[in-house]
């Protein structure tokens, strides 16, 4: 990455802050900053501009939604157009914009953890987020529209960057993942219970699948997510259970000699196997860390990629343990109710540690749609999940970003919505020049 000098001219209290959301507004632009001496030319973070240096403003007052008992804006303190889009600035003025602190508040989740709005499964809903309190969009990746701010600042001052305006110039990647959640639709339990409310039709469907367990939709729905994605010079990312602690978790056996066969096959067409922790797994570092040696034990490999169940994460707490279990990427921080970019950015990024007041060793991928949420919560047709779905894809190519997508291996059909939707979603990213990779492939090389 090419090296920027930076002075910051900042409250120290804020420094380390400022210093990681620079950091990631430069890094997607193929730069990284560096201390710059007292008087060598510089990008200059502060207060008042300077002649023959790059300003970016530092607003006062910035400071006191982060201190103790600080309050998060109720809105925006303005809204500033760029490339046509409306864009709210959390600090600074229209045109004298504090990129970093407004950058700062999305990346770091901060107003999600001052809020004690929580859903039945203990998750941050919609409503509870910082785009539902502004009346942002959640298609929209705000964070991102703050960074091709900077580069256009950057470009006018002589700096290579990698996006310029206008966009799209950078490559963007889709990431297809699937929670494997149930290995088998052909379960005597399931076939009694359906048998019992009088679905007579569905509970012959279990029982032939009971008995014919090669020909299970739910193991089939694996093979097709897997061969459509390679279809389109592609690998996906299959996320298994190792363990169920919790009525929500279904267990089954991931050294079966069927689901080993599975995963070898998986592998050598280059897709990924990732873990997808139990539900009583986001507070508790022994349960997270026996169900990574269930699955090394099955797979002979550590994984590298997890997404928790229920999108259940405890912020900070989770990450953490994500950390100190090995993992190095995880798709968990989307939002379960509604569509969208729930941390401001379609881009990898890494977690803050707000009590160490430093980045986490960890690459968060933002999990952009699932198919749950679009043909379950919200009762979606094909057209209707389409049409959410089309507009994050456009924001992922334009910002040089990542569309993260969640199909479950529990539709029935090759002909179900969910595995239309896959299809039209792939035939896309294929026709606009995707890259279609797994979680872990967006991991930084160690």
């Amino acid at each position: 990455m090419q090296p920027v000098p930076v002075r910051f001219q900042i409250p120290d209290a804020f420094r380390a802050k400022a210093w990681y959301a620079l950091e990631e507004l430069l890094g997607g632009l193929g730069l990284c900053p560096v201390e710059a001496g007292a008087e060598a030319p510089a990008l200059i973070y502060g207060p008042e501009a300077h002649a023959n240096a790059i300003w970016l403003p530092f607003t006062e007052g910035t400071l006191s939604p982060f201190e103790v008992g600080g309050v998060i804006p109720e809105a925006p303190r303005s809204w500033r157009l760029h490339d046509g889009t409306q864009i709210p600035i959390a600090f600074g003025t229209a045109e004298a914009p504090d990129l970093i602190a407004s950058a700062f508040l999305w990346l770091s989740g901060w107003a999600e953890h001052r809020s004690a709005h929580r859903d039945r499964h203990g998750r941050v809903p919609f409503a509870a987020s910082l785009a539902a309190r502004w009346g942002v969009p959640p298609s929209l990746p705000v964070v991102d529209a703050y960074r091709a701010t900077l580069a256009d600042q950057l470009y006018s001052s002589g700096f290579s960057v990698a996006i310029t305006d206008p966009p799209p110039t950078a490559p963007w990647a889709l990431c297809v993942t699937c929670d494997v959640d149930h290995v088998r639709y052909g379960r005597l339990r399931r076939a009694a219970r359906t048998l019992a409310s009088g679905r007579v039709t569905e509970a012959l469907r279990v029982v032939s699948a009971w008995a014919r367990p090669t020909r299970d939709p739910f193991r089939s729905a694996l093979v097709h997510i897997a061969a459509a994605t390679v279809a389109r010079c592609g690998q996906a990312t299959f996320l298994f259970k190792a363990g169920a602690t919790d009525p929500h978790d279904v267990p089954y056996r991931l050294d079966a000699p069927w689901l080993r066969r599975l995963a070898t096959d998986l592998t050598a067409s280059g897709h990924e196997l990732g873990l997808h922790p139990g539900y009583g797994t986001p507070e508790r570092g022994d349960l997270l860390d026996a169900e990574v040696q269930r699955f090394e034990a099955a797979f002979h490999r550590r994984p590298a990629s997890v997404r928790q169940h229920y999108l259940r994460h405890a912020g900070t707490v989770t990450s953490r343990l994500h950390v100190a279990a090995g993992l190095r990427v995880d798709n968990t921080l989307g939002w379960s109710d509604v569509a969208g970019f729930r941390y401001g950015t379609c881009r990898p990024f890494r977690p803050y540690d707000a009590e160490a007041n430093a980045p986490l060793p960890l690459t968060e991928v933002p999990l952009a749609w699932m198919d749950t949420g679009a043909f379950g919560t919200r009762g979606l047709n094909l057209d209707g999940a389409w049409a959410e779905t089309e507009p994050l894809l456009e924001a992922a190519r334009k910002y040089g970003g990542v569309f993260a997508g969640l199909w479950h291996n529990t539709f029935l059909s090759h002909d179900a919505p969910t595995a239309r939707h896959l299809e039209r979603t792939l035939d896309y990213a294929a026709a606009h020049d995707a890259v279609i990779v797994s979680l872990g492939y967006l991991a930084p090389r160690p």
